[in-house]
């Protein structure tokens, strides 16, 4: 029944995504088209040059977000319309987008040293305490009470820093985390068109990973 009520509900989301994305559904593929009306809406201006585009930071939260609507097992072609390239390469964009995958690339690769430092920090700081407790079971208090309250605390501070750091492992992914695992899993293709939806420039996933790795 269990098993029932979950394709139910997943037939009914793809029904709701269909009125926000195409879907060619034999293909199990969202086209989720980006409109823009001038290509200065997509770019740092203060770091850009017209031979080498920066995209803002916003253009990698708006395409999580989008790409967060989309059920797994199915894949999206990212379609950014633009009206107006205002002089701008269309090819300088594309390398702009793969420049934005490396620079998320290299923020999650800080992000989990800092983590791995941290729950190293953690986690020693709780094993820490777990030591202190057990010789306080072994050591005699002139005042029962007091002896139980000292071991409840130091009990409980233990766990509070083993828990913190088994919340960073497991519990608490971040959206440069999350960028890593969903971009790389649910984009097919990557593709700037003009005005007239036609289209200017596109790059599948198998060439967008493979000049991510240098190949």
């Amino acid at each position: 029944m269990k098993k029932k009520e979950k394709e139910k509900a997943n037939v009914q989301d793809i029904e709701l995504l269909k009125k926000k994305y195409d879907l060619v559904e034999e293909k199990k593929v969202f086209t989720i088209k980006l409109k823009y009306a001038n290509a200065s809406d997509l770019i740092d201006e203060r770091i850009s040059t017209p031979e080498k585009v920066i995209f803002n930071d916003e253009i990698s939260d708006a395409i999580l977000k989008y790409l967060d609507d989309i059920p797994k097992g199915y894949k999206s072609n990212i379609e950014f319309i633009i009206e107006d390239y205002e002089g701008y390469n269309p090819k300088a964009f594309m390398k702009a987008f793969k420049y934005m995958l490396e620079c998320d690339g290299m923020r999650y690769r800080k992000e989990k040293h800092t983590k791995n430092v941290t729950v190293a920090g953690l986690m020693g700081v709780g094993l820490f305490f777990t030591l202190l407790m057990i010789l306080t079971l072994a050591f005699k208090f002139i005042n029962e009470t007091v002896g139980i309250i000292v071991s409840s605390v130091i009990e409980i501070a233990s766990w509070v820093f083993i828990w913190e750091a088994i919340d960073l492992i497991f519990l608490s992914p971040t959206d440069t985390f999350k960028k890593g695992v969903i971009f790389f899993s649910r984009i097919e293709s990557v593709s700037f068109s003009d005005e007239n939806s036609s289209n200017v420039i596109s790059c599948n996933k198998d060439e967008l990973y493979n000049d991510l790795k240098g190949e």
